[in-house]
């Protein structure tokens, strides 16, 4: 398990000046998902970039392979940073303090075994929890597991590496006072899945 920040991975003023360009012109939708047979609204924004469809939460993004320039120069800067290649991107936006994403790890099939996830917040600050996934022992109990709050300013780069997915759940939680939008931007490599025909 291997979690690497990089606080001021942008300088402000090129944060601020891709914050603008994306929050204006990216592509934004209300995902909806399905939970134990109930569609819901994601309370969120986001869009897909990548030559794959991503699925989540029983339902899927489409494949996407026009990139915004913004997001290209910023995806060779991560990669860069991370030493890893990426071929696909998903950016959230965070409206408000109301806006969230609950516990969960990013360990769909697509994504292959231990992946890299490079994470780079634009905007106002959130926190990002972590919290250890209980052992066998615990039955599911997650009440007396490791836990980690990050607080995720603009323009930190946060790289996710080795087994974090598998030992790890995330969320970043709704708050009680105001917040600004963010945008994050979670880049990473998306493999065709066994079975699914490419169109």
């Amino acid at each position: 398990t291997r979690l690497r920040v990089v606080p001021s991975f942008l300088p402000v003023s090129e944060a601020d000046w891709a914050f603008a360009r994306l929050h204006e012109e990216l592509p934004w939708q209300q995902k909806c998902n399905v939970r134990q047979g109930v569609s819901y609204a994601e309370p969120r924004l986001t869009c897909w970039f990548g030559e794959l469809p991503y699925t989540y939460s029983h339902s899927t993004l489409q494949a996407n392979s026009q990139w915004h320039p913004v997001l290209l120069e910023l995806k060779h800067r991560v990669e860069l940073a991370s030493g890893c290649s990426f071929n696909s991107l998903l950016c959230n936006l965070y409206r408000d303090c109301k806006d969230s994403i609950a516990w969960h790890s990013d360990s769909e099939p697509s994504l292959g075994s231990r992946p890299t996830i490079a994470s780079l917040s634009l905007g106002d600050s959130r926190n990002f929890h972590m919290r250890k996934r209980p052992g066998p022992e615990d039955n599911g109990d997650y009440t007396y597991v490791e836990r980690l709050r990050i607080p995720l300013a603009h323009g930190t780069l946060l790289l996710m590496e080795g087994a974090v997915q598998e030992d790890w759940q995330h969320q970043v939680p709704k708050e009680y006072h105001d917040r600004g939008p963010r945008i994050n931007l979670t880049f990473r490599t998306i493999y065709p899945e066994p079975g699914v025909a490419r169109k």
